[in-house]
């Protein structure tokens, strides 16, 4: 049974999350959802991933990778042992590339599991929120792209966690044009 197109958005933004700690914006999950349409499956974006995760581990090393991942896709924060262990123990399962690895990551069905679901589910609901008010286009730059990392960074597994994010999210569509973020700090 084929999957829905929101489905496939909120896996898309599961990636986006897990690669970048960020929510990929519209023009970016059209540019996706184009790249699995025109080649009929997941091939291109896998090999998408593969390109990213190698060029992060290039610049920045294994442990630092593996690191950002788990914080951009859980919240948790690992030592440079912890780091490694799971590196030792992925390759030992055969999850040796950087699509099998962030593809394992999104299906966990656990409490990571479930704080990744809640940071996808925020992301998109964030997108449709933006494209509700006219302002998918206002998703840009790294200003807004900060702030929503860090929004999406402070949802966790509950759904009071999740519940808060949308607000946060809510609010930053709100204050979001064109040209910057607007808003009062009380």
């Amino acid at each position: 049974m084929p999957i829905t197109q929101a489905q496939q958005n909120l896996d898309l933004q599961k990636l986006f999350i897990l690669a970048t700690g960020s929510a990929a914006n519209s023009s970016q999950i059209s540019e996706l959802n184009g790249m699995i349409s025109q080649n009929g499956g997941m091939e291109s974006i896998n090999s998408l991933v593969d390109t990213y995760i190698n060029q992060l581990i290039s610049q920045q090393g294994s442990i630092v990778t593996y690191q950002a991942i788990a914080k951009n896709a859980f919240g948790v924060i690992l030592s440079d042992a912890q780091a490694q262990t799971i590196i030792t123990q992925f390759a030992e399962d055969g999850i040796d590339s950087g699509s099998k690895l962030l593809n394992f990551l999104s299906n966990m069905q656990n409490v990571h599991g479930d704080t990744l679901d809640n940071r996808s589910e925020a992301a998109s609901n964030f997108l449709e929120t933006l494209s509700a008010a006219g302002k998918s286009g206002d998703f840009t730059g790294l200003g807004v792209t900060d702030a929503v990392r860090t929004l999406l960074q402070n949802i966790g597994p509950m759904q009071s966690s999740l519940d808060n994010g949308v607000s946060g999210l809510s609010a930053l569509s709100a204050n979001l044009s064109a040209t910057d973020i607007s808003g009062v700090v009380d």
